[in-house]
């Protein structure tokens, strides 16, 4: 059974030292991940779902806030703004850091954050992050 590299899961041979690919360091025998272990749909899905909803929360709420109440300097769209973004930002960041299986908390606040911005594509990404865990780092 092939073996894959840690940085971006190209396959290499069991004596490498480094990625072919990618030119990490491989000659820890900890670095080197087993392919069951290292990439599945639960990661994957957990982190476009939570990037979706820290996009979503980050143009179309404060769009909406835009459309209801206008413009005009009012504090609801920029109250509505700021907290889309302290949301929004850090639901992208743990989808990033789900899809590439590193910063498991990170990926999990992430989770948590992109449930607060849209709660329909959140739920599932705590879940599936939660379930994944064994994939990061």
């Amino acid at each position: 059974m092939a073996d894959f590299c840690p940085q971006c899961g190209a396959p290499i041979e069991s004596g490498d030292k480094f990625c072919n690919a990618c030119g990490a360091k491989l000659n820890e025998p900890e670095n080197i991940v087993s392919p069951e272990v290292q990439r599945t749909w639960r990661s994957t899905t957990a982190g476009i779902l939570s990037i979706l909803a820290g996009v979503t929360g980050i143009v179309i709420v404060p769009s909406l806030v835009i459309s209801e109440f206008g413009l005009a300097g009012d504090i609801v769209f920029w109250i509505a703004f700021l907290v889309q973004m302290a949301l929004g930002i850090p639901a992208i960041i743990g989808g990033i850091c789900s899809l590439r299986r590193r910063g498991w908390k990170v990926a999990e606040a992430g989770s948590i954050c992109a449930f607060l911005c849209l709660w329909p594509l959140g739920i599932p990404a705590i879940i599936f992050t939660h379930i994944g865990k064994k994939e990061f780092r």
